[in-house]
């Protein structure tokens, strides 16, 4: 990354904590779903597939729960 382009990046990041954060949550809760590198894949193994798809799983209710939620709210 350019110097210029980090010195903006921490900038922006000083300037909407909110965001940087919603956006640092959200990209961690998608990469469990969606990771695909060999070392996850090694990772699953070791914890067990049965294990990774209940976690999901639990995931997906979380996820239901907190839709149901906030539409109700609006």
């Amino acid at each position: 990354m350019e110097p210029s382009r980090r010195i903006y990046s921490r900038e922006y990041d000083k300037k909407h904590p909110e965001s940087v954060y919603y956006s640092r949550i959200k990209a961690g809760a998608k990469q469990f779903a969606v990771a695909s590198s060999e070392k996850f894949r090694k990772s699953i193994q070791a914890h067990g597939t049965e294990r990774y798809v209940e976690d999901l799983k639990i995931i997906r209710q979380l996820i239901d729960d907190a839709i149901e939620k906030y539409q109700k709210k609006q």
